[in-house]
């Protein structure tokens, strides 16, 4: 595995870097190999930080500041040994006081946070991205872009929406299609605000275009999924063969259900291409919403 490099959005506002010339098609099979991907990062920080009784750490002692590095310590090692570490903030990035189940807001100093331990991005599109309106939206992808991390998956305009969801490490061009089954009822304020639905052939297609405007591996990041059960569904199955079988993408992967299942090798071109559903990558105990006795992460605070 190669050693951490840095990432940036291949079109404004991030500027991509000069390095490595583009890999040919078994390095990239390989490379794909450097991703580090996870399920749903924001429900456990709503309920940390909506809860009166919780940890926050405040910074600044003044009770409003967070400090969740506690919380990620033990993803570091992995993040920074990744190629490219992408996380998938399901909630929205929201002001006090923040909000827990059914509509969640989170502090933005999750991102920050983040960043320090080595991600370099995040995929938006999940079935809470509008919990707080177009004002979280784009407040979430303010603090993204603030904090210089990529995001794909939701958009604050109709142009940005159009812009090929790549990113780039030391040359090499990284495509990630990002989707999400529902917006629980919620509407958009656009069609292309979010990457909603999945059916196999338009994220088919998606990918098919992210390979023609340049994408050396494609990954797909779908939210999808039963809660509380760590067995995927019929339809999760059925996709990710389809999504396998198209020849389009290096690595699939799902998250949504807050549970943690085993990731599956797919035979196919190499025995190269994972598909796996993830929980939360991490858990918190003491989460607001109903059968929390169910949640699952693969790192709890102790």
């Amino acid at each position: 595995m190669l050693g951490k490099r840095r990432a940036g959005r291949s079109t404004p506002p991030f500027q991509a870097r000069a390095g490595k010339h583009p890999c040919s098609r078994v390095q990239c099979n390989q490379r794909a190999e450097g991703v580090f991907a996870h399920g749903d990062r924001g429900c456990l920080v709503a309920s940390s930080a909506a809860r009166a009784g919780s940890r926050p750490a405040a910074k600044s002692g003044n009770g409003k500041d967070y400090d969740f590095s506690a919380l990620l310590a033990g993803l570091k090692p992995y993040a920074n040994d990744a190629d490219a570490a992408l996380c998938n903030l399901e909630t929205p990035i929201g002001t006090p006081p923040y909000s827990g189940y059914p509509r969640f807001t989170v502090p933005a100093q999750i991102l920050s946070d983040l960043k320090s331990i080595g991600y370099d991005g995040c995929t938006t599109a999940t079935n809470h991205t509008v919990d707080a309106g177009t004002s979280g939206v784009n407040r979430t992808l303010d603090a993204l872009e603030e904090q210089e991390l990529f995001a794909t998956g939701s958009y604050r305009g109709k142009k940005e929406a159009q812009e090929p969801p790549i990113m780039q490490i030391d040359g090499i061009k990284l495509g990630v299609i990002a989707s999400t089954f529902s917006l629980n009822g919620l509407p958009e304020a656009a069609d292309w605000q979010v990457d909603t639905g999945v059916d196999a052939q338009k994220l088919i297609q998606r990918g098919k275009s992210a390979r023609q405007d340049g994408a050396d591996v494609v990954v797909a990041a779908i939210h999808d999924g039963t809660e509380y059960s760590n067995r995927p569904t019929a339809q999760q199955r059925k996709l990710g063969r389809e999504l396998a079988e198209s020849g389009v993408f290096d690595f699939i992967y799902m998250h949504h259900t807050h549970s943690a299942a085993a990731n599956r090798k797919t035979r196919w071109h190499l025995d190269r291409l994972r598909a796996g559903k993830f929980g939360g990558q991490a858990c918190d105990k003491n989460h607001l919403e109903p059968r929390r006795n169910q949640r699952q992460g693969n790192v709890q605070p102790r």
